[in-house]
């Protein structure tokens, strides 16, 4: 069952959780939207990774997946969906894509609480998902952010937490 972590912001929820993916392997590409919010871009670089940028699809704002085939190589550690504006974007093939090829998928859900895709909550689908809690998000508690990790990604989480900023912290962000 997942695991659920708090933390000051959705940037920082990024960041942490890019930290516990480092931990785990030597790859440093990041593949984010090139339309989004530019956290993303600060968020892979807090974390000592390479941020590439992806054309997104007009009619739909998620990553074009022709251009994403052309920008994955073998040093991609993770990418990054974004669900904007609540729109719940299909990953279903990136979760596919990134079994076969070793690469990571975390759900940018920052702006989509609450909404589904077949039933599920976005940011739920991926190895790890995030939320925002900050001014014009879905719920605007005025900050914070929340992690949602699936099993293989809560100890890295725990370890990037506890590395950061100390045992008790990762005492105090477990929901």
């Amino acid at each position: 069952s997942p695991t659920c972590f708090l933390l000051g912001s959705g940037r920082a929820a990024l960041t942490v959780i890019l930290l516990g993916l480092r931990r785990l392997s030597g790859r440093t590409r990041v593949i984010i939207p090139a339309y989004s919010c530019p956290t993303m871009v600060q968020s892979v670089l807090r974390a000592g990774l390479e941020p590439v940028l992806c054309d997104v699809s007009v009619g739909t704002l998620d990553l074009d997946r022709n251009m994403l085939e052309s920008l994955i190589a073998g040093e991609v550690l993770a990418i990054v969906p974004a669900h904007l504006y609540g729109l719940a974007q299909d990953e279903r093939d990136l979760l596919e894509l990134g079994r076969q090829r070793g690469i990571w998928i975390v759900e940018d859900a920052a702006q989509a609480f609450g909404a589904t895709l077949a039933g599920r909550m976005v940011g739920t689908w991926g190895d790890a998902g995030l939320y925002s809690l900050g001014r014009s998000k879905c719920i605007p508690a005025g900050h914070g952010g929340v992690i949602v990790a699936q099993e293989a990604m809560a100890g890295p989480i725990e370890g990037a937490l506890t590395e950061t900023l100390g045992p008790r912290a990762v005492q105090d962000s477990r929901a």
